[in-house]
């Protein structure tokens, strides 16, 4: 249980980050070439802890938050759901109760 997403099966607008802070993390200064990209501090707002478990039985606790700052992913305007993503909830559902 590694906890990390290797940086060769990440998404290629993930990898590079992934790779800075694989480098970062084994004592390697910081790459001061990387692109850097406008921003604003955030404060996470809390939320709540989503326990679950993987098919090898180990816990895992998933922190749920957020902040006003950010706006929901796709279409979850005023937190509706989409209908693509209710479908597929259903879906699981449906066959976990098989």
């Amino acid at each position: 249980m590694g906890g990390s997403m290797d940086p060769e099966e990440a998404p290629p607008e993930l990898s590079d980050l992934l790779k800075e802070v694989d480098r970062q993390k084994k004592g390697g200064a910081p790459n001061t070439q990387m692109k850097q990209t406008d921003g604003e501090d955030i404060t996470p707002e809390t939320g709540f802890v989503v326990k679950t478990s993987d098919d090898a039985g180990r816990k895992w606790f998933i922190n749920i938050c957020g902040c006003s700052k950010i706006p929901a992913p796709g279409n979850w305007d005023k937190g509706k759901i989409p209908e693509k993503a209710a479908k597929a909830l259903e879906e699981l559902e449906e066959q976990e109760g098989e």
